[in-house]
Parts: structure tokens; C-alpha cells; sequence
């Protein structure tokens, strides 16, 4: 995948083997400012900027930014004599019906461009939840939807990537078909920004977590659909593990990124990848100098470095030292 740090601060001290390399490099979107970390805009741009320069640095991508903030950001990196390159993923406000979400999305496209290319601050992503109104839409209306908005926010060049998120109170793996079928119909030449979908994987409460059968559905139908995706939030760590204070099984990164980089490349069946998604076992995965596997199944890191760059992108946490922490704990950097 192509880095998108300079590489002077780029650091390789981590032991990590080549395989975990391919599989975690530029994986975690930092969302500090974002639940429940909610740290202000100044302190997660901090510890943004401590992150890359630490021996981990490989692992952290985006920073992750609400679209409102956007002129903020610019100014604290000003005021802070800030010039290096920050690549931003930008998130827009959640909207109840079609009319606030046009007026959200023209006041967001509007905000990047007014940011452009004169800055440092580089929008790469644009991140959207559908109307919480389409959630009782019918799959043609919820298709038809996403073609008109995937076109609009392709207009504008400075968006690489988009991703979107099913409705609020939507269930993922019944959204998930429509979302894809309205990305796949949307023409190559009338957007020219790459669009995925956003998976929602945990909360502050067990209705937040979606189930291992809802989540391998969706994420099945997405990869064999030929879309890319993001994950985001509940994911603080690298295998499934039960979370006392949400009184929930919380799905693990690892987890998530070894099934779908195989469903990517070896076509898996949803069943599966339903048994690696429940998976809390570190013995069960493997990480070597030329293959990732989970039980009998392996990819080659070449193949990992692929499907990580078309299909499973990053994921959003507003922790980057808990999933560190982890991996070093297990050993892998």
C-alpha cells in the first residue's frame, strides 16, 4: 500500500514479522476527538503527531476530523507551526432525513474545497451516515439514494475515498445488499472518488455491537461485491474479547482484517468467516515472514498487501495505545 507519510517519519524499529506488517500497516484511523475517547481537537492532534513519530508509526493512517471542524484543524496547525503533511478522514454530521443530509453534505463539500490543495491538511476520505429515515426504505429507494450522492460528492476531486454507513436502527446485513447495489450501478466516470462502505462495530451499549452472523453477512456481501470498507468503532482489540463494562462480546481487528482479506482472495463462505469472526483464541492466527493464517487457511503477504489496498481498508478507534499495547502484548510488534 502506498504510505501516505513522508518517509523521514516513517520508524522501523518494531520486530514485527513481515506478515503482521501486511496485514496492520497504516491500519488505524486515529479518532481521539471521537467517544469515548472525546478528547478536544488540540490534545488528539497531539497525540496524533507524538503517534508518528514513535516506533509504531506504521500502523497509524488518518486523522480522523467532523467535516465542521475542518477550518479548525487548519488554524490549530497553523498557530502551532505545523507543516507537515496530515491526512485527514473527514466525517459528516448524522442527518434524520434527505433534506438535512443535502444540506449537510453541499455545507462539507463546501468546507474541503475552501480548504483545497493551499494547505497541509489533506482531506483523503469523506465518511457519511445515510438519513436514519432510510431505514425504512425499500432497498430500490435506499440504491437509488446512494447512486445520486455517490455521483455528487464524486464532482469534487479532492475526495479520494467515501465511505458510507447504513442508517441508524437499519440492521447492517439487511442494508448492506442495497448499499452495494447502488455503488456498483454508480457509473466509474461520474464519480471519480473510490467508494466503500463504513461498518459500525461496537458502542457504549450492547445493541451497538453487532452480531458475529450480522457482521460476517455484511462484510461477505461487500468484498464479494467488489466494494472496499472501513470499520469503526468497538475495536480496540486485536481478538474478540468480552467487555465487562458494555456487557458485550466486542469483535477484534484482527479478527475482521484476516477474514476479509481471505474472503478476498480465497472466496470463503460466509460460514467461515463467521468462524473466524468468532474466534478468541491467539494460537488459532498466524503471522510469518511469507503467510497470514487462521487454522489451515493461509494468504501470502503480497495478497494481504492487495486485499488491504482494494478491500479492507482501516479502522476508526479513538485509541491508538490500547491496540498497540495489545499487539505487544500478543508478541506480534
Amino acid at each position: 500500500m502506498r504510505s501516505i507519510f513522508p518517509r523521514s517519519m516513517q520508524n522501523d524499529r518494531s520486530p514485527a514479522s513481515s506478515a503482521t506488517r501486511a496485514l496492520l500497516t497504516e491500519i488505524i484511523d486515529y479518532a481521539g476527538m471521537f467517544p469515548p475517547a472525546s478528547l478536544s481537537l488540540e490534545e488528539a492532534l497531539a497525540n496524533y503527531d507524538s503517534y508518528r513519530m514513535t516506533a509504531e508509526a506504521w500502523l497509524l493512517a488518518r486523522f480522523v476530523c467532523p467535516v465542521v471542524r475542518l477550518d479548525d484543524l487548519v488554524r490549530t496547525r497553523s498557530a502551532a507551526g505545523q507543516s507537515a503533511p496530515l491526512r485527514v478522514a473527514a466525517v459528516l454530521t448524522a442527518t434524520n432525513t434527505p433534506a438535512e443530509f443535502d444540506r449537510v453534505l453541499h455545507d462539507g463539500l463546501e468546507a474541503i474545497d475552501r480548504i483545497g490543495i493551499s494547505t497541509d491538511v489533506v482531506v483523503q476520505s469523506l465518511e457519511l451516515r445515510l438519513p436514519s429515515s432510510l431505514a425504512r426504505s425499500r432497498s430500490e429507494e435506499m440504491s437509488e439514494f446512494v447512486n445520486k450522492y455517490v455521483a455528487a460528492v464524486g464532482v469534487s476531486r479532492l475526495i479520494g475515498e467515501l465511505y458510507l454507513e447504513t442508517p441508524t436502527a437499519a440492521p447492517m446485513d439487511e442494508a448492506v445488499p442495497a448499499l452495494v447495489a447502488g455503488l456498483t450501478s454508480t457509473p466509474t466516470d461520474a464519480a471519480g472518488t473510490r467508494s466503500g462502505l463504513k461498518f459500525r462495530c461496537g458502542g457504549p451499549s450492547p445493541e451497538d455491537v453487532p452480531s458475529v452472523r450480522s457482521l460476517a453477512a455484511a462484510l461477505h456481501a461487500t468484498i464479494r461485491g467488489g466494494i472496499p470498507f472501513k470499520a469503526t468503532a468497538g475495536l480496540h482489540h486485536p481478538l474478540r474479547n468480552y467487555d465487562h463494562a458494555t456487557q458485550a462480546w466486542m469483535h477484534g481487528f484482527i479478527n475482521l482484517f484476516v477474514g476479509a482479506v481471505l474472503v478476498a482472495d480465497q472466496n470463503l463462505r460466509r460460514s467461515d468467516l463467521e468462524a473466524i469472526l468468532s474466534s478468541t483464541e491467539p494460537a488459532e492466527f498466524s503471522f510469518g515472514e511469507r503467510t497470514v493464517g487462521w487454522r489451515r487457511l493461509c494468504i501470502e503477504n503480497a495478497s494481504v498487501v492487495r486485499a488491504r489496498a482494494d478491500r479492507a481498508t482501516t479502522f476508526g478507534s479513538c485509541s491508538f495505545t490500547e491496540p498497540r499495547d495489545d499487539l505487544r502484548n500478543m508478541g506480534l510488534i
